[in-house]
């Protein structure tokens, strides 16, 4: 196999290293994102009152 070939193939175990690192970054953040507990607190918009007072 040339030193050429060799290259190739160090770059593409390379990337696909850095893809499966990523792929288990991405699966670790959806682990999380699904034991999100709610604490029941109201947004900004329903503890919010929109008033239209008339000025004089």
């Amino acid at each position: 196999m040339s030193e050429l070939g060799k290259s190739q193939i160090r770059d593409v175990h390379t990337r696909l290293a850095g893809a499966e690192d990523k792929l288990s970054q991405l699966d670790d953040e959806a682990a999380r994102q699904a034991n999100v507990v709610d604490l029941g607190m109201p947004s900004f918009s329903q503890i919010t009152v929109r008033t239209t007072a008339d000025q004089p």
